[in-house]
């Protein structure tokens, strides 16, 4: 029976709380099925090539049912984005007696969504750029919205005129049609 029990034992296998993360989200890794105790080793893979993390240990291990729930130490960010692979190696506390064991996930890690419609990212300089953040001072909608009334605009037979004498004389006409219209009854009421 010990031997099925080890057998058993010997199956590891890593999975994540979800396959794609975005930018500022931390990933949580899950392993079952390991030797109790066995320390683990990391190696990493982004786009296909090494991140430099090989064969790493943390100080984590397996817990007695040989299993373990790892947070990561941080959140994703702009560096991170793309595709990855994460081997695990899980090293006995008797090896070479029992052997080393391996799994691997792969997972995703997207940016986060511009949130702005892509004609209000134009940061005044004819280029587009900025953080696509409202109220940001690197371009975006506040600054299409603060620089709507710069330039001028070609009327007919009147020719270029300046955008803010036209806001002027809009509210110069709708001052006019809104008194015009509270004094429909003849004077003022009591």
């Amino acid at each position: 029976m010990s031997g099925l029990l080890s057998g058993l034992m010997g199956a590891i296998k890593l999975s994540m709380d979800k396959s794609v993360y975005q930018v500022g989200e931390k990933p949580l890794y899950r392993l079952t099925g390991g030797v109790p105790g066995a320390t683990i080793a990391w190696t990493s893979y982004l786009n296909g090539q090494p991140t430099g993390e090989y064969q790493a240990t943390y100080g984590q291990w397996l817990d007695n049912y040989g299993a373990a729930e790892i947070p990561a130490a941080q959140a994703w960010n702009d560096t991170h984005v793309g595709s990855w692979r994460k081997d695990v190696i899980i090293i006995p506390n008797d090896y070479p007696k029992r052997p080393l064991e391996n799994a691997t996930v792969s997972f995703q890690v997207a940016p986060i969504p511009d949130r702005m419609p892509q004609a209000y990212e134009n940061n005044g300089s004819g280029s587009a750029g900025g953080s696509g953040a409202a109220g940001a001072d690197s371009g975006g909608l506040l600054d299409s919205i603060t620089n709507i009334f710069e330039g001028d605009v070609t009327l007919p037979v009147v020719g270029e005129v300046p955008k803010a004498a036209l806001v002027g004389l809009g509210a110069v006409v709708l001052i006019v049609a809104l008194s015009g219209s509270s004094d429909s009854g003849g004077g003022r009421r009591r």
